[in-house]
């Protein structure tokens, strides 16, 4: 059992959504961008990125291009890591922008800012996920405290 984002394409795998967030924009502290309290996405069309590989999560590599491509572009991914820590940290040096959770807004602050995109983006789902056909009373216990918890 463990937490994913969504989708996932596993037919072995079962999963439940516990949090809806927003996509927005990381950008180094200093961007010209980062004077805009809203950020519309054909704005970043010659930005460099900084990304999660599509090897790791290629369902959500999938949907941020989707995003970038619905705005008349394709990004330029310059750098490519994971976790969202370690991308925000690319940022934060200077290597690029890029698109990440709302909830990192939380996690991460020295360097960079956050700001919102303009247009609506489908929300990022954040799952539940274990086995399918695998039970067990500590993975009822732990889907109730999760669900309890959310």
């Amino acid at each position: 059992m463990g937490f994913l984002d969504l989708p996932i394409t596993h037919d072995d795998i079962l999963t439940e959504t516990i949090l809806n967030e927003t996509l927005v924009v990381v950008l180094p502290q200093g961007h010209p961008l980062a004077s805009l309290p809203e950020i519309p996405l054909q704005r970043l069309a010659q930005e460099p990125f900084v990304m999660c590989p599509q090897r790791v999560k290629p369902e959500l590599y999938a949907q941020f291009l989707a995003i970038c491509q619905q705005a008349g572009f394709q990004p330029n991914v310059v750098q490519e890591a994971t976790p969202p820590e370690v991308v925000i940290s690319f940022v934060a040096a200077g290597t690029g922008i890029s698109l990440v959770a709302s909830g990192a807004q939380t996690r991460h602050t020295g360097g960079v800012v956050y700001r919102a995109i303009a247009e609506s983006t489908p929300l990022l789902e954040i799952a539940v996920a274990w086995q399918k056909g695998r039970t067990s009373l500590i993975l009822d216990q732990f889907l109730d405290a999760v669900r309890r918890a959310c």
